[in-house]
């Protein structure tokens, strides 16, 4: 699903305009960022949390040459879903 559909379901679910449903949901995603890069952690109740979590560097390898690559340190953002979410089997 991309920015659009979302803007697109909310606008037509809730009758606002399509500008204002855009506008929210920027600064949604904008201020998701703007905590993110700071390191905090961001929960939404009955959805999941998002945190940034450090990797440690480490060796992978080069699929196709089998060679060893290094792999350097960083930060990555990862998503923990909430229990409420559980995602119905087949």
């Amino acid at each position: 699903m991309t920015k659009h559909q979302i803007v697109q379901i909310i606008h037509k679910e809730t009758g606002l305009p399509r500008k204002d449903v855009l506008l929210i949901v920027e600064k949604f995603i904008e201020i998701m960022k703007r905590a993110l890069l700071s390191k905090e952690k961001v929960s939404l109740k009955g959805f999941g949390i998002f945190k940034v979590k450090y990797r440690k560097a480490r060796v992978g390898r080069n699929p196709a040459t089998r060679e060893k690559v290094p792999i350097p340190p960083r930060w990555r953002v990862v998503f923990e879903p909430s229990p409420k979410m559980e995602i119905p089997e087949d």
